[in-house]
């Protein structure tokens, strides 16, 4: 009895092996160093909730940031849509950004630029920091504690800023780099002091830095992240949002497409084509009585599909056999 259920419950268990998905892996963002993760796919930490005033901090750090929910700022399957408003971030942020190295990531959806002047996305009110987009000269720009030093200038902003993740590296005495989608864009030394923010919000509530689309990620971590560390992250964003250079294609908007290219094949197999074998078949089986032997030619063809049938066929009475067998056997044992 004990070998006979041994049995069974191992058929089962390679049975259900071989019926499980082969799911690739999904790639994750660089952990060490982070303080800050709002995720626009996940904003309880738990699952999405297109009503919550709260976008949780998924670190594990509580740093969730509060934001008020409208007609025009609304939670999507996997961002947050602004639309000309602006939310502080909590004073976490500010602090990190305040440090001696820090990274600050944001991952974009489709967005517009309406700004006249410029498109603020990450800012301070005493103007101490700020990620934006100059629209005289359509450039990506950082500006730090010195307005006055030089910074690092974006060409082609618009285009770059769009369903991208930027990240912005900076050390004290060292370098701020901007990268987008993981590629390195532009670096230049930083002058020999800290940010001394007073605040860190997301957008702006200036009009002449407007701008309106969807926030997928936000990233803050208090050291200066590699360049290969920068790319993980990219590759993370493109899988997860499907943005970027290295979105994967096969979820890419093209795919909607192939319905109407599976009606292409419809058209071809209008009944013309049917026709063709119908009016050839016809006067053989009008031809003389000779054409009995046509039947047989004809077989053929069925006689392989059922040749072939026959193994698929021949596996499943194989199996149903061998279940059956196990089944008598377990009724015989339990009446000796």
């Amino acid at each position: 009895m004990k070998r006979i259920l041994a049995i069974m419950l191992t058929l089962l268990t390679i049975a259900a092996v071989f019926a499980l998905p082969m799911n690739a892996a999904v790639p994750t963002v660089v952990a060490d160093g982070l303080v800050i993760h709002y995720d626009g796919a996940n904003n309880t930490g738990i699952g999405q909730d297109k009503q919550t005033a709260i976008w949780k901090d998924i670190s594990g750090n509580n740093h969730d940031f509060l934001i008020e929910i409208d007609d025009y700022i609304k939670w999507t399957d996997n961002a947050l849509h602004v639309d000309g408003a602006f939310f502080y971030f909590p004073d976490k942020a500010v602090e990190v950004i305040n440090g001696a190295a820090w990274t600050v990531e944001i991952t974009l959806g489709q967005i517009e630029l309406l700004g006249t002047s410029y498109d603020t996305f990450i800012f301070s009110d005493n103007d101490h920091f700020s990620i934006f987009r100059r629209t005289n000269n359509d450039s990506i720009e950082f500006k730090g504690n010195d307005a006055k030093a030089e910074r690092v200038v974006i060409a082609d902003g618009n285009n770059l800023m769009n369903q991208s993740t930027v990240s912005v590296t900076y050390t004290l005495n060292g370098m701020v780099r901007i990268y987008v989608d993981g590629e390195l864009m532009g670096e230049m030394p930083q002058p020999g002091k800290a940010m001394e923010a007073d605040s860190l919000a997301l957008g702006h509530f200036d009009l002449k830095r407007y701008w309106t689309g969807d926030v997928h990620s936000i990233r803050f971590y208090d050291r200066e992240l590699t360049a290969d560390e920068i790319a993980l992250n990219a590759d993370a964003d493109a899988v997860k949002y499907n943005v970027g250079k290295n979105a994967p294609e096969t979820t890419a908007p093209e795919t909607t497409v192939a319905p109407e290219t599976t009606k292409a094949p419809e058209t071809t197999a209008a009944p013309e084509t049917t026709k063709a074998p119908e009016t050839t078949a016809a006067p053989e089986t009008t031809k003389a009585p000779e054409t009995t032997k046509a039947p047989e030619t004809t077989k053929a063809p069925t006689t392989d599909k059922a040749e072939e049938n026959k193994g698929c066929g021949g596996f499943v009475a194989g199996s149903v056999a061998i279940i059956a067998i196990l089944g008598t056997a377990l009724i015989v044992k339990k009446k000796d």
